[in-house]
């Protein structure tokens, strides 16, 4: 009949949010099931209904029934058998509208709601036909509905015996209901809001006596992670531990900017208030019926004003917020960390605060900068088992950590198949708490990019060091003769030395902008000195070299003379080696591996080695990536450059000899092309492999690409072989194998005054102003303008102070202190004079003294300056003094007496070591260059231009003879 036949409401494609009162169903559809019978009823009508409304059954999706006249906060219960369908089947007589919800990706579960469980159901029945007296009335006399009260028998303010009465029939009424574990507290009517003092126990609370007489396991909520971005306590709120309640309470306190006192704090109570005169407070202690922590006591209002600065805003609480920030953006400054603070919290920590929670949160990142020193053994370990034959040496004294030295198989397999024999050497300094130095050997890829092949860090950087790095690189790229080879230095603590002893018979090149440094420090100063120094190092041949020299010299013979000193095959091209096909006169493939790894050498050493691991790693899979898209044989940069020379060549004019020879005029020069063995006079195409403008200019004239002539050096396939094995990534280091090894302490920290320095010193051309470069007055020679001279004012001008008129002042006559006006007296000149005399002298003893024995007096005037002048300036010394005071410099002693034994050694021809450069470089007959001069060549011709072959016996066509118009 009808009465046997209900709807169906239900809530679908939404999801819950929120908790307690405020919980809802978002974003979901209403559809309803009319004529549903009791007979049939079932759980087998619920996978229907999900069929129905285009769902899925899964794990996940979970059916909930609204209890009648209940809300969402307490009336859910999940249906998962015929018990609960018997269950809605009882009350259908009295509700013919029941109302489900979908909940589909559990979302009321991952909430942390525990009280809603599928044995609740027992709170509303214990069998069918047994319904809770407070959702439906228990007969028809009682059927009016508890939760509508009519207005007009309202109890009032006055009427409070009537009041007690009716608290006493609810409570007899409460006592008589069998209800489940998990609402008994609630039903029962039981005030958790009451004060407890702290002296009270769980057993203080007044449960039903029911409760206590039976052996009832209570289902209290309990506080989930999730809980903690916005944490809300209440009356029977459970925690796991203290810990967790004390981190939601400085949640909530950081949420609210309120700052919250824990007068009693320990391991079973725990009393939480706000300022004086807030009635806010909150009492948890541990319940044994819970076997957790919950909340007895619980005052939400307050009075209280918000705070800026909280001292629960804490250093650790900060590292602890933003660690996965500093884990995404390990740079972020401590500026932008203020701001981010301050707009999602609305605080201001100061910046100390905020210094310490960066340095905590890379703690946890990066582990302890100590602790990973004692991890070496073990990552040693673990890059020889991931990466065969890769090297990793480790040298401890007194258990403390001396140096390390690394190098990846793929780089040295690599260096070896692909790359030049030229080494460029160089060192740069570690950022971190105990310092320390890298030593890197860095090679040139065949596209002219920088190629790491080891690296060693240090804590100083000496002979020592070097020699030390130099032979284990030496020992790992197996090179026992050292001719062939060619080393690139600086001015770096004991690497000269160090470089003469390891690669004795190698040559050595100097870094022109550091030979420059000492050629300024020398005295000798100025754009057009500087223009001239380089232009001499760049000289192709030995022609110009002593063209450009002479002009030094007609510059400054100081100048000249000094740079005579130098060895001119350490930083001259006219004087380099043909064999390595480089012609670099800069390091600056070691300074851009420094900056490549700049970011690596602020973090502690176990993680700067990984660091630089992984970007090697990574460098490889994207140049193996690039190679893909190369067009050609040769690689791209050499490619540019071949296209660079093509366009000078356009003022070059050939005229050929035979046999590949040709004379090519370029503007005011000659030179002599040999295409044959691939020379040129200007020593270009020698020196690096590639064709000059001069061969260009020949390989244009007899039809034969420019890419076909280039050192084999630059082609893709030595690309391919530089990068074709990979580097292999590391396990975590919790799989490392741990290694029997000394333990291994970090250096001895010595702190140093003052803050230590993250960026290095830079020159005065390279500091940048508010509106970008700008050039500052650093060696500026200071010019007054009253008498023209140099080194001081007008404020200072000696002849300005005598009254002299700058045109009537003759140097050479007699000393500026005895040039007197004519308005005095001979007395006072002679008065002056004598006073005068004593000073210059005392100034003379102070110039000897300062320069000792190396200058005479006789060379201290230049370029006619007054020598009273001279005397009376003690700190204005003449660039001649500087020139020999800088010749003590052991640096530069070593430096030239290296360019020397360079030139001996260079003069000795030694045998060439078997080594794959050198063996497929091996002058060997070449065949004669294809020109249209022969038939074989014409056809060659015609073929790369596409043009189809001559027809035999077709006539040939005369030059300079008119064809004959058709009339």
């Amino acid at each position: 009949g009808s009465n046997d036949e209900f709807t169906v409401e239900i809530h679908h494609g939404g999801f819950f949010i929120g908790s307690g009162a405020m919980r809802s169903y978002v974003d979901g559809k209403i559809s309803w099931f009319d004529h549903c019978e009791i007979d049939t009823w079932s759980a087998l009508w619920f996978d229907d209904f999900i069929v129905e409304l285009g769902y899925e059954k899964t794990e996940t999706l979970k059916v909930y029934w609204l209890l009648p006249f209940k809300g969402l906060d307490d009336g859910l219960r999940i249906l998962s058998s015929d018990e609960d369908t018997n269950a809605m089947c009882s009350v259908v007589d009295r509700v013919k509208n029941l109302v489900l919800y979908f909940d589909h990706d559990s979302d009321l579960g991952r909430a942390g709601f525990d009280h809603v469980q599928s044995e609740a159901m027992e709170e509303q029945h214990t069998g069918p036909g047994n319904v809770d007296t407070e959702a439906t009335p228990s007969s028809d006399e009682d059927s009016e509905d508890t939760d509508f009260v009519d207005t007009d028998n309202e109890i009032d303010e006055g009427d409070e015996d009537i009041r007690a009465e009716e608290e006493d029939t609810i409570a007899t009424r409460v006592k008589k209901r069998k209800k489940a574990a998990g609402s008994m507290l609630k039903a029962t009517g039981v005030s958790m809001n009451a004060t407890v003092s702290d002296d009270s126990t769980d057993d203080d609370l007044d449960l039903p006596e029911e409760m206590m007489e039976r052996n009832v396991k209570l289902k209290f909520t309990r506080f989930a992670k999730e809980d903690y971005s916005d944490p809300k306590f209440k009356v029977g709120m459970v925690f796991d531990t203290v810990e967790s309640l004390r981190k939601a309470i400085s949640e909530y306190s950081m949420k609210n900017r309120v700052e919250i006192k824990l007068p009693r704090n320990d391991k079973r109570r725990l009393r939480a208030h706000c300022s004086i005169g807030c009635p806010r407070n909150l009492y948890a202690s541990y319940d044994s019926r819970a076997k957790s922590f919950m909340i007895k006591t619980y005052v939400p209002t307050h009075n209280c004003q918000r705070e800026w600065n909280l001292k629960r805003c804490t250093s650790k609480w900060l590292a602890e917020k933003y660690l996965e920030s500093f884990r995404g953006d390990d740079k972020m400054t401590l500026t932008n960390f203020s701001r981010t603070v301050q707009r999602e919290w609305n605080l201001a920590p100061s910046r100390s605060k905020l210094a310490r929670a960066r340095r905590l949160a890379m703690q946890v990142i990066y582990g302890d900068e100590s602790e990973q020193y004692n991890r070496l053994w073990d990552y040693g370990q673990q890059l020889r088992t991931s990466n065969p034959g890769s090297s990793f040496i480790l040298k401890v004294v007194n258990n403390h950590f001396s140096s390390c030295y690394m190098s990846l198989d793929a780089c040295k397999r690599g260096f070896l198949s692909g790359c030049r024999p030229i080494i460029c050497l160089d060192g740069c300094h570690i950022k971190t708490k105990f310092g320390g130095q890298i030593l890197t050997a860095v090679g040139i890829d065949p596209n002219d990019c920088i190629y790491p092949i080891a690296m060693a860090v240090v804590e100083v950087e000496a002979k020592a060091t070097w020699k030390w790095f130099l032979e284990k690189l030496k020992e790992d790229l197996k090179i026992e003769n050292t001719y062939p080879w060619t080393i690139m230095t600086d001015k770096q603590k004991g690497l000269i030395p160090a470089v003469e002893e390891v690669f004795p018979k190698s040559e050595h090149r100097f870094y022109v902008r550091h030979l420059y440094s000492n050629f300024k420090d020398a005295g000798f100063k100025g754009e057009v000195l500087k223009n001239q120094l380089w232009t001499c190092a760049r000289a192709s041949t030995e022609n110009k070299w002593q063209y450009h020299m002479e002009k030094m010299k007609v510059l400054n013979k100081d100048a000249h003379a000094w740079l005579e000193k130098m060895a001119p095959n350490t930083w001259v091209r006219a004087f380099f080696s043909e064999f390595p096909k480089s012609d670099i006169l800069l390091n600056n493939n070691c300074e851009v591996f420094n900056k490549y790894i700049l970011e690596a050498r602020e973090l502690p050493m176990l993680s700067m080695l990984e660091r630089i691991k992984q970007q090697l790693m990574t460098r490889y899979y994207k140049k193996q990536q690039e190679v893909a898209e190369f067009v050609g044989t040769i690689c791209p940069k050499i490619r540019k450059k071949v296209a660079k020379f093509a366009e000078f060549a356009n003022v070059c004019y050939v005229m050929p000899s035979g046999s590949g020879v040709f004379q090519v005029l370029d503007r005011e020069f000659q030179y002599i092309v040999d295409i044959g063995s691939r020379t040129c006079d200007c020593r270009k195409w020698n020196l690096t492999g590639i064709p000059c403008q001069h061969a260009i200019s020949c390989l244009r004239h007899e039809r034969i690409p420019p890419e076909s002539v280039v050192h084999d050096c630059y082609s893709i396939e030595s690309f391919k072989m530089a990068y074709g094995t990979n580097i292999k990534p590391c396990k975590d280091i919790t799989c490392w194998e741990k290694v029997e090894g000394t333990q291994v302490l970090p250096p001895v920290y010595e702190k140093k005054v003052g803050r230590p320095p993250r960026c290095r010193r830079k020159e005065p051309h390279e500091k940048q102003g508010k509106n970008g470069a700008t050039m500052s007055k650093h060696g500026t020679v200071m010019t007054c303008s009253y008498c023209r001279g140099e080194n001081h004012n007008a404020r200072g001008c000696r002849l300005k102070k005598l009254g002299v008129r700058p045109e009537d002042y003759v140097p050479n006559e007699v000393p500026l202190d005895d040039k007197i006006p004519e308005h005095h007296d001979a007395d006072q000149a002679e008065q002056m004079h004598m006073h005068e005399i004593p000073d210059q002298a005392e100034q003379m003893h102070v110039h000897e003294a300062e320069l000792g024995e190396q200058v005479p007096s006789s060379q201290w005037n230049t370029q006619g300056a007054p020598e009273v002048e001279e005397m009376t300036q003690p700190v204005n010394v003449p660039a001649a003094c500087s020139l020999m005071s800088q010749m003590s410099s052991t640096m530069l002693m070593q430096m030239m007496e290296q360019g020397k034994q360079l030139a001996i050694s260079s003069i000795v021809p030694q045998p060439l070591p078997d080594s794959v450069f050198i063996d497929s470089n091996r002058p060997l007959p070449r065949p004669a260059p294809l020109t249209t001069a022969t038939k074989q060549g014409r056809n060659t011709a015609r073929k790369m231009n596409g043009a189809p072959p001559k027809k035999k016996g077709a006539p040939l066509k005369k030059k300079g003879v008119p064809r004959a118009k058709k009339n």
